[in-house]
């Protein structure tokens, strides 16, 4: 086919996408690193209601908290911490009357369980951590953790209350679980297999997710899903999952 002096054959869809691409790159979009947490602000704009009843399973100090409160202004935030070390400072840090803190872990049964405090300290911040670094206390024994995190040890067990998050949904009149922010170290599969009739009535779960196990009782992604098939990950994270409850869409 021959083309008259100044005109260019047309262009395919494909290469016209092709060309969109790289304008995008040129300007830089597509190449900001991807969040390596959850956007509390920007993940609010999801709910089509505003939230009234959020948990936060394995609270600790109660930083998260704060942001959970922030976020979720009108939302009563039921507070989970076994834990004495980290429960004590959530309880002199949090003290909104939105606020309810519960002394127990979250599992699989209801009872007395081991519960193996971490200590230490990350080098250089000892002195920040005089009762020891409390984050990676567990109902689960560690494995990759101690070779992954050398300076974090596991010297104390003690005994805690643990309560399954289906138990507790029962004895409360919650109703609609609008987000559950989840930091349970190695026992989200505790959590789900004790909550199934309360994350039936849950629209958003957070929770962290380490793919190569730092405790007992690890499974694989795939395998977790499982236990709560009516979910989808919305986005996956370095070291956390954000799930949504298809059972919500469209209610």
């Amino acid at each position: 086919m021959e083309l008259k002096a100044g005109l260019m054959p047309p262009i395919s869809q494909s290469a016209q996408r092709a060309q969109r691409v790289l304008r995008r790159l040129l300007r830089g979009e597509g190449l900001r690193p991807k969040p390596s947490r959850l956007d509390l602000a920007s993940f609010s704009k999801s709910f089509d209601v505003t939230p009234r009843t959020v948990l936060e399973i394995g609270a600790n100090n109660g930083g998260d908290s704060e942001r959970l409160l922030a976020t979720f202004s009108a939302a009563t935030l039921h507070c989970f911490e076994p834990d004495p070390r980290a429960l004590a400072l959530l309880q002199s840090r949090v003290t909104s009357e939105r606020v309810r803190i519960y002394p127990v872990a979250v599992g699989d049964v209801d009872g007395l369980l081991p519960f193996h405090q971490s200590g230490g300290a990350p080098p250089g911040k000892e002195q920040q951590y005089p009762e020891g670094w409390h984050f990676s206390s567990s109902l689960h024994k560690p494995t990759n953790h101690l070779t992954e995190f050398p300076w974090c040890t596991f010297e104390e067990t003690i005994e805690v209350e643990c309560v399954r998050l289906d138990t507790w949904y029962e004895n409360h009149d919650i109703g609609t679980i609008d987000f559950i922010w989840a930091d349970v170290q190695g026992a989200e599969p505790d959590l789900l297999r004790g909550g199934q009739e309360a994350l039936r009535n849950t629209r958003f779960l957070y929770t962290e997710f380490a793919e190569s196990g730092l405790y007992e009782g690890h499974l694989p992604l795939d395998a977790l899903l499982e236990l709560i098939p009516d979910w989808r990950v919305v986005t996956r994270f370095p070291n956390d999952l954000l799930l949504e409850n298809l059972a919500f869409r469209g209610a």
